[in-house]
C-alpha cells in the first residue's frame, strides 16, 4: 500500500534504503518491494486535496475548511450553543459565534483575525475562500473541476517551510582526525542511528496506511508522538557528540536527514487537521532519502580513505556494509 501510494516520492535501493530503515525502525536489513506503476503525483495531491475539502466533521453542513474561515468549530454544529445549527446561522445572515442574532455573518467572515498562527490548510483555505466568493458572485458553485483545479496549482505552491542544511558550525568539532577518533566517532554514530524504534513492529508509515485506508488504531497518536520524540532525541544527540573535523559536513546531513524524518512524522500525525502542510512534509521523502544517501557514501569514502573499518558486531558497521 505504501508503496502504491508514495511511489511517485521514488525509492533508493542499496545503502540509502539501508540507512533509512536503520533510522525509521532502528534496525540493519532491508525488504525487497516490489515495484508498481508510479501513481501521478498531481493525482494524490488532487486525492488528497479533494477529500479535505469535502471533510464536514460535525454534519452542519459546513465544510471543515469553511468553517477555518469563519471561525467555527468543526467538531461542534453549534459553536455559540444558542441551538441553531453553524450552517443555517450563516444562511440566515447571522453570526455563528454568538449567542442570539449577533452580527451579520458576513461581516464576520471578511473581517475576522484570529490570534494563531495559520497552518498550511488555513492558508489553503483563505485562497479558496476567495475563490468560493468569486463564483457564487458569478452564480457558479464550486465543484469537482474547480477543486480539481486548485488541487493541480498547489502542487506549485510552497505552503510550508521545507527544512534547510543543518548548520556545521553549530557542531561540537573535534580538529582530531586520528584513526582512534574516527573509530570512536563512527560506532557512536551507528549506535544513534540504530536507536531501537518506539515499537519494532510498526512505524509512521504503517500508521500513514491506516489512515488512508480509513482504518486508524486507537494508539496511532500516541504512536507517532513517541517516533517524532525518538527522532529529536537522536537530532540532540547528534548535535553534541565530538565530530572530526574531516567528516563535518556529513554529519551535518545525518542531522538535515533525520530532521526530515521527523518532519514527515509530524506530517502523518495532522493529516487530519492540516492536510495541505502534512502533503508538504511528507513530500519531502524522496529527498530525506537524497540527503541520507549524501550522508553515508561521504562517511563511507572518507573512512575508507583514512583506512577505518569496523566489523559486523561494531555499531559502525551500518556505514560501511
Amino acid at each position: 500500500m505504501i508503496r502504491r501510494v508514495f511511489s511517485f516520492l521514488g525509492t533508493k535501493i542499496g545503502i540509502a534504503l539501508i540507512v533509512a530503515i536503520c533510522i525509521i525502525v532502528g534496525t540493519l536489513f532491508a525488504t525487497n518491494l516490489p515495484e508498481e506503476t508510479p501513481k501521478d503525483k498531481s493525482v494524490i495531491a488532487a486525492d488528497m486535496i479533494k477529500r479535505s475539502l469535502e471533510l464536514d466533521t460535525d454534519g452542519d453542513g459546513l465544510k471543515d475548511w469553511e468553517e477555518a474561515i469563519y471561525g467555527t468549530d468543526p467538531n461542534n454544529p453549534d459553536t455559540d450553543g444558542d441551538r441553531m445549527n453553524d450552517n443555517d446561522e450563516i444562511k440566515a445572515n447571522r453570526n455563528p459565534l454568538v449567542y442570539g442574532p449577533g452580527e451579520s455573518a458576513t461581516i464576520q467572515a471578511t473581517t475576522s483575525t484570529n490570534m494563531y498562527v495559520p497552518t498550511a490548510t488555513d492558508r489553503f483555505s483563505q485562497e479558496l475562500f476567495m475563490r468560493y466568493i468569486e463564483a457564487k458572485s458569478s452564480g457558479a458553485e464550486i465543484n469537482d473541476e474547480l477543486s480539481e483545479a486548485i488541487a493541480a496549482e498547489l502542487i506549485n505552491l510552497e505552503y510550508d517551510t521545507t527544512v534547510k542544511p543543518f548548520d556545521v558550525s553549530m557542531l561540537n568539532i573535534s580538529s582530531d582526525n586520528s584513526a582512534v577518533a574516527l573509530r570512536v566517532y563512527g560506532n557512536t554514530l551507528g549506535k544513534i542511528l540504530s536507536t531501537p524504534a518506539a515499537d519494532p513492529s510498526e512505524f509512521e508509515f504503517t500508521v500513514l496506511e491506516r489512515m488512508l485506508t480509513g482504518t486508524p488504531a486507537s494508539g496511532d497518536t500516541d504512536l507517532l508522538a513517541r517516533i517524532i520524540t525518538r527522532y529529536n532525541k537522536m537530532i540532540d544527540s547528534l548535535i553534541v557528540i565530538l565530530v572530526p573535523a574531516g567528516i563535518a559536513s556529513a554529519h551535518s546531513e545525518f542531522i538535515q536527514g533525520l530532521q526530515m524524518s521527523r518532519d514527515i512524522a509530524v506530517g502523518i500525525s495532522t493529516l487530519s487537521t492540516d492536510p495541505i502542510g502534512a502533503y508538504s512534509k511528507i513530500g519531502q521523502y524522496e529527498e530525506m532519502l537524497n540527503v541520507l544517501t549524501a550522508a553515508t557514501l561521504k562517511t563511507r569514502a572518507y573512512m575508507r580513505t583514512m583506512g577505518i573499518t569496523f566489523s559486523a558486531q561494531e555499531s559502525g558497521y551500518v556505514l560501511i556494509r
